[in-house]
């Protein structure tokens, strides 16, 4: 009797040679984004009112990231990270105030990268390729199909805590305001 073919979870930094790795890398990098605003929001919120606006973006370009899967996207994500990677280097240097965690810049603006990537070719050399699992073996008998949630529990809560985020920003541009 033969085993069921598994799944294999690609890797961040696995060269992206399938439709399958593409889509992989595209839903970790943009989960990576949603989480990343998601904690400069709460240190936003606590410490540099001026990061709020970074992480809502990175939370909403994150999602549609997710979601979209758009070039468009991506590039945006690089363009803001690649603007946050020069800000930190300026903040490193004296020049202007605020975070220096230079390591933490490079892996974002690297996780753009990787979302780009990802995306042009999703939408070029592998536009044509069927969404299939990548098989560590393959079998003579196709496993049963079964139906997953469109969701995973991690997605769920990272969509929550990206709404309370949203919301929080909400109330405190209200009080502000008025």
């Amino acid at each position: 009797m033969s085993k069921p073919a598994t799944r294999k979870k690609a890797n961040l930094l696995e060269p992206i040679n399938s439709r399958a790795v593409a889509l992989e890398v595209i839903k970790q990098s943009a989960i990576a984004f949603v989480v990343v605003g998601i904690i400069q929001g709460i240190v936003g919120i606590f410490l540099w009112p001026t990061l709020l606006f970074d992480a809502v973006l990175y939370v909403v370009l994150g999602l549609a990231l997710l979601y979209l899967r758009s070039r468009i996207v991506a590039l945006l994500l690089l363009l803001l990270s690649g603007a946050a990677l020069v800000m930190t280097v300026m903040n490193s240097a004296g020049i202007t105030v605020g975070g220096t965690n230079v390591f933490m810049a490079l892996v974002v603006c690297g996780a753009a990268l990787r979302a780009v990537e990802a995306t042009f070719k999703l939408h070029g050399r592998f536009a044509h390729e069927p969404d299939e699992v990548r098989l560590e073996m393959v079998t003579a008998v196709a496993p049963p199909q079964q139906n997953k949630p469109r969701l995973t529990m991690l997605e769920w809560g990272l969509l929550v805590l990206a709404l309370l985020l949203v919301m929080v920003l909400l109330v405190v541009i209200l009080l502000v305001m008025g």
